[in-house]
């Protein structure tokens, strides 16, 4: 007969965390215009390994580079430190959308 662990509750309530996590990145990923801080970090991104690192904070350019990626969105401008630009420039390597799904795969994981 098999044994059920001592501590099978923190199991259950581990597994529906992360059930409910899994979730909620599932059902934001169908809306990715309404994630203002990983929109601001794909363009800081974006912006840097275009080589335009210098011109990191211009507002034209800022929204040039989420239209490339967002058309239809709203445009929120840059309010992080030039230092994440280098932490997000790997992301965007990928396309918008699936870059979007590693971050929170990412932040799920740093849990």
């Amino acid at each position: 007969m098999l044994k059920t662990p001592k501590n099978w509750p923190h199991l259950v309530l581990l597994g529906l965390t992360l059930a409910g996590l899994f979730l909620i990145l599932i059902s934001s990923v169908r809306d990715t215009k309404r994630t203002p801080d990983f929109i601001g970090f794909y363009a800081m991104g974006k912006i840097l390994r275009q080589g335009a690192g210098r011109n990191l904070y211009t507002l034209d350019l800022q929204q040039k580079v989420e239209r490339d990626f967002l058309p239809h969105g709203k445009f929120f401008p840059l309010d992080h430190p030039p230092f994440e630009a280098w932490l997000c420039a790997p992301l965007t390597l990928l396309p918008y959308r699936q870059a979007y799904l590693l971050w929170g795969i990412l932040n799920l994981v740093l849990l």
